[in-house]
């Protein structure tokens, strides 16, 4: 017998301002991490430890975004979600972009890639293993800016809001749009052994 789904508690306004001080955090480290990844130009073993902690940290802040916009049919109960920001008939699940292929995908391939060792991993090609990281966040952007073009803004603060609009979710993300694997570096060493 399947478990009865749990009401979601309603949030305070105060809860949901403390809240959304976490959402941003996430949205703009998931943004540095990509920008950061790109500065770094040199190959060497130092730098690809850098890189490859890079892709790790952006991995983590890009399953944060995709679950906040995304969440689970069951969200665990202390877990921020964007419906939590939502009241009456304009619900969220109503107002947000239809997920995308392409971030579901990543989103399974970086459980399969990054927060776990598995059997997927092996026989990955270098191309295969590359994150584009402008993609990913190009394709979070639509759904960000409907969430905070439709939330009710006595849930935000005014910080908020302006952080927001002077962040550059509006405009085109102009990353690489390929960037290097965890592995690429150290195969690229082993072959020339």
């Amino acid at each position: 017998m399947p478990k009865s789904v749990k009401p979601r508690p309603l949030r305070s306004r105060d809860v949901l301002r403390g809240a959304q001080d976490w959402v941003l955090q996430e949205i703009i480290a998931l943004r540095m991490c990509a920008e950061a990844h790109q500065k770094i130009r040199r190959w060497s073993p130092e730098y690809t430890i850098l890189r490859n902690a890079l892709i790790l940290s952006f991995a983590v802040h890009f399953r944060n975004v995709f679950d906040f916009l995304y969440a689970p049919d069951q969200p665990k109960e202390d877990d921020i979600i964007a419906e939590d920001f939502f009241r009456g008939p304009a619900t969220w699940p109503t107002l947000r972009p239809q997920k995308s292929d392409f971030l579901a995908s990543e989103k399974t391939r970086l459980h399969k890639q990054q927060a776990h060792i598995t059997y997927e991993r092996l026989g990955r090609s270098t191309i295969k293993a590359t994150w584009d990281f402008s993609k990913i966040l190009n394709e979070l952007s639509s759904p960000l800016q409907v969430f905070y073009s439709n939330v009710d803004s006595k849930f935000l603060t005014a910080g908020t809001l302006k952080e927001f609009e002077a962040d550059t979710w509006k405009r085109r993300i102009k990353l690489q749009s390929k960037q290097s694997s965890v592995g690429a570096f150290y195969r690229r060493i082993l072959r020339r052994k």
